[in-house]
């Protein structure tokens, strides 16, 4: 959600303090992954599967914000490509409501 106001705000403590609630929300959100990801395996392997989450990871950590900037070049506007994004969590966030049944088996 402050993905939709990033871009629609000129005032700099307004847009810190959003950045600082989705800074929150990520963090949040990465034990759980983490737990869910590696849950359903055996104990011996545990490990590999953390190991195999973090290089899953890092690998988005580099792709989303390098298809970030050419979707922002493509459309050279950096308003569009908030929205875009925005709406993508929100579809990813839809899709996570519904295929929670997966995780609690």
């Amino acid at each position: 959600i402050p993905m939709f106001f990033f871009t629609r705000t000129d005032n700099i403590i307004l847009i810190l303090i959003l950045e600082s609630l989705s800074g929150f929300g990520r963090n949040m959100m990465f034990p759980l992954f983490t737990a869910c990801a590696t849950s359903h395996l055996h104990e011996q392997m545990r490990s590999t599967g953390l190991s195999t989450f973090q290089a899953i990871y890092a690998a988005g950590m580099f792709i989303g914000p390098t298809v970030t900037g050419a979707i922002s070049d493509l459309l050279s506007s950096l308003d569009t490509t908030f929205t875009i994004l925005a709406v993508f969590c929100i579809m990813m966030s839809i899709y996570a409501i519904f295929t929670k049944h997966i995780v609690e088996e």
